[in-house]
């Protein structure tokens, strides 16, 4: 059963980040935020993953 608490703060962008922050093994916040706004370009996922220098696509 899901916890509505949490998975409001899940819905939050802030929260979503800051937890991104506190990790060394999953993009960056700045690589989140530049990933949605390149989103709007129509580049390829492959595309984005270059210019962002994710690890993986997948």
């Amino acid at each position: 059963m899901t916890n509505p608490f949490l998975a409001e703060l899940w819905r939050s962008d802030d929260f979503y980040l800051k937890v991104l922050a506190g990790r060394e093994d999953v993009l960056t916040p700045g690589q989140v935020c530049s990933i949605r706004r390149l989103s709007e370009t129509r580049l390829s996922v492959e595309d984005i993953a270059l210019k962002i220098e994710a690890r993986n696509v997948g």
